[in-house]
């Protein structure tokens, strides 16, 4: 069964991807290298956030509204200008209060702009809202427990298959105060794209 980024990396096709570039006025290759990194760090950060107090009840009503229909037609999606203004409100489930750090940090790791980092992270929000809940419906509709421990087994996968991603999750809801987080971000992203 394809997990959580499978779902919307499946979905990024070549044509999503160059929509997603015309978007954000970038090169395609370095888009797909922030999608590279910014597709994991929102998974972190929806893992973390669901685990803190009533959020995993909330996050389970909520994909009420996300099929994952949406994959079926990812270009479609940017390019009508929806994915941006439900990704908006939608990061506030993933990064909380951390959206300008995770920003920041997706920005100087591929070399976009903080700008485009953040158009980016909003247009992904909604991919990924859809394949969690295609996730949950192909487990046949979970409980919040079970979503919670569905999406924390995804992370720590992920986390085991490249463990920078562990450092930017620890630096982002772990360690969210103190001057180097920044720095730290950037180094764990950078070794994601190969220590760029």
């Amino acid at each position: 069964m394809p997990g959580i980024l499978d779902l919307v990396q499946q979905s990024l096709d070549g044509e999503a991807v160059q929509a997603l570039s015309r978007q954000l006025g970038a090169d395609p290759q370095q888009t797909r290298s922030a999608i590279t990194t910014a597709l994991p760090t929102l998974l972190a950060g929806l893992s973390h956030h669901a685990a803190q107090g009533d959020n995993a009840a909330t996050l389970t009503n909520a994909l009420q509204e996300h099929d994952g229909s949406v994959l079926g037609d990812a270009a479609g999606f940017v390019q009508g200008g929806g994915a941006q203004g439900a990704g908006a409100g939608l990061l506030g489930h993933f990064l909380g209060q951390h959206q300008d750090n995770a920003a920041n940090a997706i920005a100087g790791a591929s070399g976009l702009n903080t700008g485009q980092a953040t158009q980016l992270l909003q247009s992904l929000a909604p991919l990924m809202m859809g394949a969690v809940g295609q996730a949950s419906q192909q487990q046949g509709g979970l409980n919040p427990a079970g979503l919670l421990s569905m999406l924390q087994g995804e992370h720590q996968s992920v986390a085991q298959g490249q463990p920078d991603l562990l450092g930017i999750a620890t630096s982002l809801f772990g360690q969210a105060q103190g001057g180097g987080l920044l720095g730290s971000l950037e180094k764990g992203l950078g070794g994601l794209l190969g220590g760029r």
